[in-house]
């Protein structure tokens, strides 16, 4: 694995980890008595159906990947690169980053760990829907041509950055409390507020990105 691609997953995963549902799902937990087993099981869910998820992937694209990319020519992958540039930077153009405040997590009725545990599952599972980073990520460790002990390895370091926020909520309430409990509500409403702003302009980098690697691409054969 190179340098390169190491560092443009670990972006990929920085980027997909600022994920609002996650977070305000992690926060009613955090709200709940002694929430401490229950966080580490929810967390646990959100990285096994991630994990999975990307395993599942990879498994189906490893065994199409190296008859489909041969034969396409590197002229056209990077002409798709160049629209999916495009596509990004129009949706970062006309997303409206303006926050929805309130509730939009459902609450889970029992609060035992082994449901904490599902809760996790079913919260990261509604946001694979809508998980294109992640789907890059897949796409360039699939192109890597990366061995299957390579590919583990990667997802295990994709979904460790991935848990960090997650991780580092958790690790705030433990030092601070009650303390961090009270400021819940504002850390929400930080959250709505920011992660749209994020989002849209997260986007945009990412497709001018995308955009600048197929248009060096294309100039340096003009040169």
């Amino acid at each position: 694995m190179t340098l390169t691609l190491l560092g443009t997953l670990i972006g990929i995963a920085v980027f997909d980890s600022l994920n609002p549902s996650l977070f305000l799902a992690q926060f009613y937990l955090l709200t709940t008595p002694q929430p401490e087993k229950r966080i580490l099981s929810y967390i646990l869910g959100v990285l096994v159906a991630n994990f999975m998820f990307g395993v599942i992937v990879l498994a189906g694209l490893g065994a199409v990947a190296s008859a489909l990319f041969q034969q396409i020519p590197l002229d056209w992958v990077n002409v798709m690169q160049g629209l999916l540039g495009i596509g990004a930077v129009v949706f970062g153009v006309r997303y409206q980053a303006t926050p929805q405040i309130g509730d939009v997590t459902r609450k889970p009725r029992t609060l035992g760990v082994a449901y904490a545990f599902a809760f996790g599952i079913l919260v990261m599972v509604n946001e694979l829907t809508t998980a294109l980073p992640y789907l890059v990520a897949l796409e360039r460790m699939t192109t890597a041509g990366l061995p299957p002990l390579s590919n583990l390895m990667t997802l295990l370091l994709y979904n460790s950055v991935f848990s960090l926020p997650l991780f580092g909520f958790l690790a705030l309430f433990m030092r601070y409390g009650s303390r961090f409990t009270v400021q819940i509500d504002r850390i929400t409403r930080w959250v709505q507020v920011w992660t749209p702003r994020l989002l849209k302009y997260g986007t945009l980098g990412f497709g001018l990105l995308l955009l600048v690697s197929s248009a060096r691409y294309f100039l340096s054969g003009v040169v």
